[in-house]
């Protein structure tokens, strides 16, 4: 059974607002829904963008540390002294920073301290000596005294009065430095070994103690 409406009645003219509110409470529900919709989809969209642009930073970041660092090391050695043949200036497991590029386009001074390469034992094949003699020079060792082109030397560096050194004379080579460790009475250098090659052998100059 249909029931006819009189839509001029206040019946179906109220029943007509209701529905017309209740559309309208729909519509903008369906709005708000899509507000939401749409603004998750962008929150999910912004933090994707925000973990590519982390990952390009961090990348980026390893990248510049990478060649940086090999940049450094190509111009600077760190190392490790082992021993006490340089005490009291250089101690066992002292660690150090080394000119390796800069240093061997120059000259060679005295007092200069420098890694030698040298095989001492398994795992150590290089030394820490100060530079005691140059190219030219005359060195002399007489009764535990150094002398360079007949001048006594004074080592306020080293760690103590040397003992039973043999005397020795010797004239430096071109191209050539003799070196000695700074613990004269416990050092292997120039007296044993002779003279060192500027070029061949000398990796560089310490030039910081890190700690």
């Amino acid at each position: 059974e249909i029931q006819a409406c009189d839509w001029s009645s206040d019946v179906c003219s109220s029943d007509l607002k209701i529905r017309k509110e209740n559309c309208r409470k729909i519509k903008n529900t369906l709005k708000r829904w899509k507000i939401v919709c749409y603004n998750t989809s962008e929150a999910r969209k912004m933090e994707k963008n925000d973990f590519k642009k982390s990952l390009f930073e961090y990348i980026k970041v390893i990248i510049i540390t990478v060649v940086l660092t090999l940049g450094v090391l190509y111009f600077v050695q760190i190392s490790r002294v082992v021993g006490s043949s340089m005490e009291p200036t250089y101690h066992n497991g002292d660690i150090i920073m080394v000119d390796k590029f800069f240093y061997k386009r120059g000259q060679p001074a005295y007092n200069d301290i420098v890694v030698v390469k040298y095989h001492v034992a398994e795992g150590e094949d290089q030394i820490i000596k100060r530079i005691v003699g140059l190219p030219g020079d005359h060195l002399e060792m007489k009764d535990n005294q150094l002398y360079r082109n007949g001048q006594l030397l004074n080592e306020d560096y080293i760690n103590e009065a040397m003992i039973q050194n043999e005397d020795f004379s010797y004239d430096i080579p071109e191209g050539k430095i003799f070196v000695m460790g700074d613990n004269r009475n416990h050092s292997v250098d120039s007296r044993n070994l002779g003279y060192i090659d500027f070029d061949e052998q000398v990796v560089g100059r310490v030039f910081w103690k890190v700690f």
